[in-house]
């Protein structure tokens, strides 16, 4: 006998795999922006090196919420069948 998962009545943006795939894409955006920002920031300034670093982690979040919205837009126009 086959016990049915929740995992097909729930909304995409609730299942596992969404929320870990669109957490690695908000950690790999967050690390390209800051790699390229920082190499146009001297090393003697110390101060805009730690508010670089304040903003790279809240760009995490942000990235997230984005990603967060959109991505399930995305993955329901492309793939169909994943609603299923």
């Amino acid at each position: 006998m086959k016990i049915p998962t929740m995992e097909k009545s729930m909304p995409i943006e609730l299942r596992k795999w969404f929320q870990l795939t669109i957490g690695i894409l908000s950690l790999s955006m967050s690390g390209i922006c800051w790699f390229v920002i920082r190499s146009y920031i001297p090393p003697s300034a110390g101060g805009a090196q730690m508010a670089l670093s304040l903003l790279s982690m809240s760009s995490i979040s942000g990235f997230f919420l984005i990603l967060g919205k959109l991505m399930p837009l995305l993955i329901v126009k492309f793939f169909p069948a994943i609603e299923n």
